[in-house]
């Protein structure tokens, strides 16, 4: 059995705008996989062929080249079973109820009537919305709209989760309930693909993230093999000799390492009678990655 619960291999495609003569917007080639229990983070800015791209693993899109598995298999039946997907505007019967959406849904999937009403019931309760099933839809509020979003894309039961800006338009509140929904996912052994551009909710709870940039996966890896974390520290009296740069000027100085030579760093100016007056990690940020580069580009 496959390790990965997704996995891309050289996808890509020419997006065209139809009887334009402009060259088209080319997103991929992706390659990406997202293990049990984990969550993934597709980042870039708006533009950057994160839809385009969970939308080739929908199959929404047809890809020119590569593939897509999913479980280690290519049949819509499969991924039909195993996947759940949130996009970013979902649409909705605004008539009916909340509660009559989700049976409506789970009916789509073929779920048993004895298994879908106590699921509906859970999964709705779960998302904060036990108090507003009667309602019809078009009372709710952007938040409880992409909370009854949330328990329609979980109502199969999927072992892999596809959101596209879950959290976008959200208030603070309302991002935090997503964020701590995922991560309640991940903990009951799910998977997680979604897409942002609000940084500070992927680092709170992503394990790896994809940087894409004009069509482009650029690099992947967690926040801290991406951005690493170079040191700074400041030293007083510091002699000619020393390691840390053979700064000439006595007095206090900044000096920066990286983060293996560290220890090394400071030993050194210790044993030659200057005080470490502080020191202090500093790092990139993912939106330096975005717009000037990132490891791994390879010049692209």
């Amino acid at each position: 059995m496959t390790s990965h619960l997704l996995a891309l291999a050289g996808v890509s495609k020419t997006l065209r705008t139809p009887f334009s003569r402009k060259p088209g917007f080319r997103v991929g080639p992706i390659d990406l996989t997202v293990g049990q229990a984990e969550i993934v983070g597709l980042i870039g800015a708006n533009g950057a062929g994160k839809t385009s791209t969970i939308k080739m693993i929908l199959g929404l899109l047809v890809p020119e080249h590569g593939t897509v598995e999913l479980v280690g298999a290519r049949s819509p039946a499969v991924w039909t079973k195993n996947l759940g997907y949130l996009p970013e505007q979902p649409v909705f019967y605004d008539y009916l109820t909340g509660l009559e959406f989700m049976m409506f849904v789970g009916d789509l999937f073929g779920i048993d009537r004895t298994t879908l009403g106590p699921r509906v019931e859970s999964l709705l309760g779960r998302v904060g919305l036990s108090d507003s099933v009667r309602r019809p839809i078009r009372t709710y509020s952007k938040g409880m709209l992409q909370r009854l979003g949330l328990a329609q894309a979980l109502i199969n039961d999927p072992r892999l989760l596809i959101m596209d800006e879950p959290m976008s338009g959200l208030d603070p509140l309302g991002r935090r309930f997503v964020r701590d929904l995922m991560l309640e996912l991940r903990n009951e052994g799910r998977s997680i693909l979604f897409s942002t551009h609000i940084i500070p909710d992927a680092e709170f709870v992503c394990d790896r993230v994809a940087l894409m940039r004009a069509g482009q996966l650029v690099a992947v890896g967690t926040f801290d093999e991406l951005l690493g974390i170079p040191t700074e520290f400041e030293v007083t009296s510091v002699d000619t000799g020393s390691s840390a740069g053979g700064l000439a000027d006595r007095g206090r100085v900044s000096v920066r390492v990286a983060e293996k030579e560290l220890t090394s760093a400071i030993a050194d100016i210790v044993s030659r009678g200057s005080h470490l007056v502080g020191v202090s990690p500093i790092r990139k940020t993912v939106e330096d990655l975005l717009t000037s580069g990132a490891p791994g580009e390879g010049g692209r």
